[in-house]
């Protein structure tokens, strides 16, 4: 096991979803010190948000001391599932920081409603339509499909009857769950066709989605942005997601070679179906398309349950 966090001297406190027990094993396992108490020496002190706001005893104590950097559990999360497993920079992490931006955006939110009232109802219908929509968004109950989805369509490639939609996954041990991205190719309905290519991720507590591509690109650069994507996620080319390959297995901050897998995404096949090569076994639960495997990970030796990945309105990726 790596030592990025070996400069690391953690606390926490606050209750957070069952992974309490796990903090001190996953900072430890990575190189660096984790200590019960609040005390000078201490580096980072990880917290909830209803801990920070009740300015419990370990706040206060952190608070009197400067050296000490209050952050969310997300600053623990997205460091081990980095790439390098260094810890990231905490600004952006620090509570201070975050309830300062939630503050500031509902700030906001209240002068646009007031805005929206002076206006009347044409300022109404513009406060409604964000500058930014997301034209391919996915349609919700009570929420409009994007503006784009009726005039675009998904590509196919017809002389190779494929489909240009898929979707990566990857487990999040401390989140007990995935993370997934879910990248197509839309063509217009209108001739001459044009094309865009469109991103979309998802975890528990964080959904966003965005074009990698202009609305009107041309096929050749909509199809290459959905390869590079493709690629730089999962470490092998689109053409040979079927067979088998194996991606390049990255190395720790010591240059030890790491199992195949790991760090990678992994593509879901129209079955629903994570890559094999993402467990190290796999049981295959009866009348269920969904698996149970990966065993032995460097953090956590509980086996953990793969759900399928079929989209909220019943859509898979199609090869």
């Amino acid at each position: 096991m790596g030592q990025t966090f070996k400069k690391i001297h953690a606390s926490s406190t606050g209750k957070f979803d069952g992974n309490s027990d796990k903090i001190p094993q996953w900072i430890r396992a990575n190189g660096g010190q984790y200590s019960k108490d609040v005390s000078e020496k201490i580096t980072h002190l990880i917290t909830t948000k209803e801990a920070f706001k009740n300015d419990v005893e370990a706040i206060r104590k952190a608070k009197r001391f400067k050296n000490i950097k209050i952050v969310s559990f997300d600053w623990l999360e997205d460091s081990l599932l980095s790439k390098n497993r260094r810890p990231k920079r905490e600004k952006k992490y620090l509570w201070h920081n975050i309830l300062k931006n939630e503050r500031k955006r509902n700030n906001k939110k209240g002068n646009d409603r007031e805005e929206q009232k002076m206006n009347g109802e044409n300022g109404k219908k513009r406060a409604d339509k964000p500058e930014n929509e997301d034209p391919f968004r996915k349609k919700r109950k009570g929420v409009k499909a994007g503006t784009a989805v009726s005039r675009y369509h998904l590509y196919t490639d017809k002389e190779a009857r494929v489909t240009y939609s898929a979707t990566l996954a990857r487990f999040m041990l401390m989140r007990n769950s995935r993370e997934r991205y879910v990248v197509k190719v839309y063509e217009s309905n209108k001739e001459p066709h044009v094309y865009a290519t469109h991103l979309e991720y998802s975890r528990i507590g964080k959904q966003q989605s965005e074009l990698l591509t202009p609305l009107k690109a041309d096929r050749d650069t909509a199809v290459k942005a959905f390869k590079t994507l493709f690629w730089d996620k999962t470490g092998i080319d689109w053409e040979e997601r079927l067979d088998g390959v194996f991606p390049s297995s990255k190395t720790d901050v010591d240059g030890n070679l790491l199992p195949p897998h790991e760090g990678w995404f992994n593509y879901e096949n129209p079955g629903g179906l994570i890559s094999s090569f993402l467990r190290e076994e796999v049981v295959e639960a009866p009348g269920d398309s969904s698996m149970i495997g990966k065993q032995g990970h460097p953090l956590d030796s509980q086996g953990e349950r793969y759900e399928s990945n079929q989209d909220e309105e019943g859509e898979t990726s199609v090869t």
